[in-house]
């Protein structure tokens, strides 16, 4: 091999951050230069014989781009007889490299031999970093390598684990152990045995390594898997803090796999429960969540209860980092103990501290909380109220809010809350999921009326907002508009919304449309959609502005299947559109026709808008909205009715008051001699005059 001594002067890293300072001439430039004519394997080869250091290292790094290709075998021989001889960060880098090209499974077979002797080679140095990184290449040149190499491999990794005297070494031998048990799937006793005595190696190091072959050999679910699971049980002791944490991680992971529960509860007592306060506390309750929620069904309510006033007594008197690791363990513990007193204490306790992660913790499990309070609901209510209110929690308790409404029962309450916030001024990430849970909660519950108000907020969204909030918040729109009680008062706020936003001046108004008739053609009918909305929406299909045609265009499948089954002259006036844009000069465009010419081919997607489930749900919208228009003509039409009686009775009552001021008023009549009254005719009258003229003379 050649010796390059340039790779001992200097780090590469440095040089190619320092590249720019260096190269400020013309002979300087040309340096750096290659032939244009040169293909990818041909440049890279020349960097890799005459090029400088950085140039080298821009070879290692970009591997992956050229790995495809046919000589890509003649880089890597030159790479494996250059190796050898470059420094540390070439090497880890070259090592980074080449573990890439082996996951996927580009590296020439016939240099494996040669990889490994490079591999052995670099990996007994000094530098862990450096042992890891190519610790990573052996460990996967193992599952790539033939039969004959791998026996090679298998006795280089037993040696390495065994007898070296550098724990990092023996670190490394016990990673390729894994790989290589990974690659064989039935290893042998000689490797397992290995790999079970690394478990209890007197290094710290060691240990801690090897959980990751543990892992592996536990997903082989071979005859050796109650082996397995006794010695992570085993490091589950450890008395090491870096040990610990590293084997209750794996611990957790495969323990949702592991059948044979009951066994593993008793020796898990023995590490949790049946210890005290130390050092290893805090890292014990990080994991008490989870290792409670994966037994809870081993547990009986006095076991539980056990594991409670262990967590309640370790948070109590344990320090600050306990109590956040508590806080994070907070929802597995209600999960296997549920909600009662005890439950709700520990929370007072967490919460007594004042420290925002431990409630940035908590918040986060509230939702969760909230949906097994059970008979508890009354005191996780005053927990939502208490904390709803602080806006430093807003981001958190959003995205969980239709859990709390569901679970609490405060749908109205949380909707009137979220009904305000929309208005407020938010973070663009924060109106967001407003407006995603006012849609949920529209979508779930048939309360309407809290909504309304927001109409004109909403048109404001869908001109102004970010692209996001635009789509989000004309969704919304369309919700209120259609579930909106009223036939008339929903046409109504339609043509309001098709003259702000389809006949705006405003591209980006019109596009907003689009979104508006994407979002409710989901509610309303095919029947209602063609009639409303329509008209406007083909004019758009046409507009001058590339923002609202690419929109069109995008969305064209979607606004075709709005198209009534039995309206043939709409379906063709949808295809003349999709042939215009496809003889259209224009790429952005041709690709959205292209895309929606094929959407239009896609069966399942025509069958469920025209097929037998698809017109029975458009016959049953039909049948909604002529009822509720037909239940709103009776009702103006009664309303018309009492009001033309009322007015009626008003009449009359006004008529015999007028009738009652003009009538003649008649004398009282004596109760002694009661008067009566005759119908005297001309002559009688004229009999009394005279009679009364003869007693007067």
């Amino acid at each position: 091999m050649e010796f390059h001594s340039e790779w001992l002067l200097e780090d590469p890293i440095d040089v190619l951050t320092d590249l720019k300072k260096e190269v400020i001439s013309k002979d300087e430039i040309e340096k750096f230069s290659t032939k244009e004519n040169l293909s990818e394997i041909d440049k890279a080869y020349t960097l890799l014989e005459n090029g400088q250091i950085c140039q080298k290292l821009w070879v290692v790094k970009n591997l992956q781009n050229i790995m495809y290709e046919n000589r890509f075998h003649e880089i890597i021989a030159e790479l494996i007889n250059r190796l050898p001889y470059w420094n540390d960060s070439g090497q880890e880098e070259a090592g980074k490299a080449l573990t890439k090209v082996l996951e996927k499974n580009c590296f020439p077979i016939k240099y494996s031999e040669h990889l490994l002797n490079l591999s052995l080679q670099i990996i007994d140095s000094e530098t862990w970093t450096l042992q890891k990184s190519w610790g990573e290449v052996l460990a996967e040149l193992a599952k790539h390598l033939p039969e004959k190499l791998l026996l090679r491999c298998t006795q280089e990794a037993i040696s390495l684990s065994a007898y070296h005297q550098n724990d990092q070494v023996r670190s490394i031998g016990g990673i390729v152990l894994g790989a290589i048990a990974d690659a064989r799937k039935k290893p042998s006793n000689d490797i397992t045995r290995k790999i079970f005595s690394m478990s209890q190696d007197p290094s710290n190091f060691v240990r801690l390594n090897i959980c990751r072959t543990l892992k592996i050999l536990f997903k082989l679910k071979g005859e050796f898997e109650n082996k397995v699971i006794e010695e992570i049980l085993k490091l589950v002791g450890d008395e090491c803090v870096e040990v610990l944490e590293q084997s209750l991680e794996l611990f957790v992971d495969i323990l949702p796999e592991i059948t044979e529960k009951s066994h593993v509860l008793e020796s898990v007592e023995e590490c949790f429960v049946k210890t005290g306060y130390d050092k290893l506390t805090e890292i014990k309750i990080r994991y008490v969540g989870r290792v409670m929620k994966e037994l809870k069904d081993q547990m009986s309510i006095g076991i539980k209860s056990i594991w409670v006033d262990w967590v309640m007594n370790m948070v109590i008197c344990g320090s600050l980092q306990v109590k956040r690791s508590a806080s994070v363990s907070y929802g597995g513990i209600v999960d296997c103990a549920g909600v009662d007193d005890r439950i709700l204490q520990l929370w007072k306790v967490l919460e007594e501290v004042n420290d925002y992660e431990i409630l940035q913790n908590l918040m986060l499990q509230i939702g969760f909380v909230a949906s097994v309070s059970g008979d508890k609901a009354f005191e996780v209510q005053g927990i939502v109220r208490k904390y709803v209110k602080i806006d430093s929690y807003l981001s958190i308790l959003v995205p969980q809010m239709m859990i709390m409404a569901t679970s609490l029962k405060m749908q109205e309450e949380l909707l009137v809350f979220l009904v305000e916030k929309i208005t407020q001024k938010l973070k663009m990430r924060d109106t967001l999921e407003v407006l995603n849970q006012l849609v949920l909660f529209s979508n779930a519950f048939n309360i309407m009326n809290p909504l309304k108000p927001l109409v004109i907020n909403l048109m404001q969204m869908g001109k102004t907002g970010a692209a996001p909030v635009k789509v989000k918040s004309m969704e919304l729109l369309a919700i209120i508009t259609y579930k909106s009680p009223g036939y008339t008062s929903r046409l109504a706020l339609a043509k309001d919304i098709i003259q702000n936003f389809a006949c705006s001046d405003n591209c980006f108004h019109r596009a907003s449309y689009i979104s508006f008739c994407l979002a409710i053609k989901n509610f309303c009918s095919k029947q209602f959609f063609t009639k409303i909305f329509m008209p406007s929406l083909l004019n758009l299909a046409k507009d001058k502005s590339d923002v609202v045609r690419y929109t069109f265009a995008k969305n064209y499948v979607g606004l075709r299947y709005t198209v009534p089954s039995n309206n043939s002259e709409l379906m063709g006036n949808f295809r003349y559109i999709l042939n215009n844009y496809l003889e259209i000069d224009d790429k952005v465009l041709l690709n959205y026709a292209l895309a929606a010419d094929e959407g239009m081919n896609n069966v399942a997607l025509r069958e469920e808008n025209y097929g037998p489930n698809g017109e029975s749900v458009e016959n049953a919208r039909i049948k909604q909205e002529q009822d509720e228009e037909v239940k709103e003509i009776k009702e103006t039409e009664n309303v018309k009715k009492k009001q033309n009686e009322e007015n009626f009775r008003g009449f009359n009552r006004k008529t015999n008051k007028k009738y009652q001021m003009h009538r003649e008023t008649v004398p009282r009549q004596s109760s002694v001699k009661p008067m009566k009254k005759y119908n005297l005719s001309e002559n009688d009258r004229y009999d009394t005059v005279l009679n009364r003229t003869r007693r007067i003379h």
